[in-house]
């Protein structure tokens, strides 16, 4: 999220972030992105995104999400398009 506040004072009105990752649906995830999941929590501590956990990540850095265009859909592997408020 730090990383985010510091990009937007170089934004324009008309400028975007694209991030590449995965934006999981809020329920129904494939069991195959939910196995992804849990190897990130045990290995990392840390876990993937919902679509409704990235567009409050981005919110609190000052983002709103514009779209999400997933190009895998069983992994949800996505670009998340972000655009300053």
């Amino acid at each position: 999220m730090e990383i985010l506040k510091q990009i937007i004072p170089a934004m324009s009105e008309d400028s975007q972030i694209l991030i590449d990752d995965l934006a999981l649906p809020n329920t129904g995830v494939h069991w195959w992105s939910t196995c992804i999941d849990m190897q990130m929590y045990i290995m990392h501590g840390a876990m993937e995104r919902t679509v409704d956990q990235w567009s409050a990540l981005l919110d609190k850095a000052g983002l709103k999400v514009k779209e999400i265009k997933t190009y895998s859909p069983v992994m949800r592997n996505s670009v998340i398009v972000a655009v300053p408020k």
